[in-house]
């Protein structure tokens, strides 16, 4: 997975001109984003957050978290090198990581953003199962409410996921953040009610 992670960075395959994390990271994209996080942040009392993955870190940096720790972590060594270099500081700390197997820091709340719908089903399995080794509140990750039917794919293309579905099959999230493209949502669950209703992922 490194490899397949690193290529796709190295030779910018996403196409991205203001991030080389892909044109999803731009910031007319995620500018919904942007305004509502913080907010969501405040409601539900979250205080630490783990970004898997964090990417390049270009509009997270942008915005107040107001937070007492951010972990963002990546399986491309000179992202976090990068992001060490212009961002670290007591409050945030960047960490080289395969969030598939490697282990993670406990926070209140984990952010994949754009990273599931790049995986295959059975390394979507192996996120969830490497995750479930800590202790999370909350998942707030990439979510197309509109999609009937999930597709399975090679880990590094792409297609959109609703979480909704088979074979994944969540409860509605608590709440559901539009993006630019309003077919594609930033979506929270409680980490504890898919642990409890979905053994199909642990």
């Amino acid at each position: 997975m490194k490899k397949i992670f690193t290529d796709i960075y190295e030779s910018n395959l996403w196409g991205g001109t203001e991030s080389l994390s892909g044109p999803g990271s731009s910031l007319m994209e995620v500018e919904p984003l942007m305004r509502k996080l913080p907010h969501l942040f405040e409601l539900f009392e979250i205080n630490s957050i783990l970004d898997a993955p964090c990417g390049d870190f270009h509009w997270m940096s942008k915005i107040p978290l107001n937070i007492d720790k951010y972990f963002g972590v990546d399986i491309v060594s000179e992202i976090v090198e990068n992001n060490n270099r212009k961002y670290k500081s007591d409050s945030y700390e960047f960490l080289e990581r395969d969030v598939t197997q490697d282990a993670l820091p406990s926070t209140d709340l984990i952010l994949c953003r754009d990273l599931l719908v790049h995986l295959s089903f059975e390394d979507i399995k192996k996120w969830f199962q490497n995750v479930s080794k800590n202790d999370y509140t909350y998942l707030l990750t990439t979510h197309y409410p509109s999609v009937i039917d999930n597709l399975d794919i090679n880990t590094g293309d792409w297609r959109p996921i609703n979480f909704c579905r088979p074979p994944f099959s969540f409860d509605a999230p608590l709440v559901m953040m539009r993006e630019y493209q309003s077919f594609k949502t930033l979506s929270l669950w409680r980490w504890s009610d898919i642990r409890r209703s979905q053994p199909f992922l642990f």
